[in-house]
């Protein structure tokens, strides 16, 4: 995914690196719980998270560090405690180093501060680093993947994710991107679960692979299985984010 954010050579001051560019993200997540052998209601919580965010070049265009000016974060239900007011107060200056290789994004993207809020703004942060055709035209389609493999508390987890891209309009050299996504993840050891994601997003993106806007939904189930019982749990999540560019 193009990580490369160019500004107009003719903007530039000799010597200088380009300015940070800065982003408003909104996201919200809404989760249910299924315990059928426990209670036969759901649990459920959604969460808001708006953030404003920079992005720099330290390096090249080969690195990004994004970093979280502000975050605002509320919950309910069961998911009120994970993200409240304080958690978003507490990840001011909380940042992700972003690695690309040929314009592709390499995971994981981790924040310097885990929290279940900053873990949540990663997925959105992966939006701003699209894998985009130079040459693009109207109707042209290609696939984006991701493997993810990580070793935590939690146990092993991993999978992959593909995106269909299609350019849907081009206006004024800008292209405006569909994408419908689809994935699955498996996590063994800990508490072992599956889990599949289908989802649509579309992106506005300006020449040199620079993200304008972009809009994400994507739905989520998910099945643990409790290792000192027999128990399943099942889980059902949905996601909406916005990204806006302020400047």
């Amino acid at each position: 995914m193009f990580a490369c954010f160019l500004v107009l050579a003719g903007c530039l001051v000799p010597g200088q690196p380009p300015a940070p560019q800065h982003y408003r993200i909104d996201l919200r997540l809404r989760w249910s719980i299924d315990r059928p052998a426990v209670d036969t209601n759901q649990q459920r919580g959604t969460a808001t998270e708006v953030a404003w965010i920079s992005v720099t070049h330290p390096d090249d265009d080969r690195r990004a560090l994004v970093v979280i000016d502000s975050l605002t974060t509320s919950g309910t239900g069961l998911m009120e405690m994970t993200f409240d007011t304080s958690v978003g107060r507490k990840a001011r200056g909380v940042s992700y180093d972003v690695h690309l290789v040929d314009g592709k994004i390499q995971e994981p993207v981790t924040p310097s501060t885990q929290s279940p809020a900053t873990a949540s703004l990663a997925q959105a942060i992966r939006m701003l680093f699209p894998l985009v055709r130079t040459k693009a035209a109207i109707g042209d389609r290609w696939p984006d993947s991701s493997l993810v493999s990580s070793t935590g508390h939690g146990g092993t987890l991993s999978g992959v994710t593909v995106t269909q891209w299609r350019v849907t309009a081009i206006r004024h050299d800008t292209l405006v991107l569909v994408g419908a996504t689809t994935g699955h993840s498996v996590v063994t050891g800990g508490m072992p679960s599956t889990s599949t994601r289908t989802g649509t997003e579309t992106l506005i993106v300006a020449p040199g692979g620079s993200v304008w806007a972009a809009t994400n939904e994507m739905e989520q189930d998910m099945i643990n299985t409790r290792s000192d019982t027999t128990e399943r749990i099942g889980a059902k999540g949905t996601a909406s984010v916005t990204i806006q560019r302020i400047r």
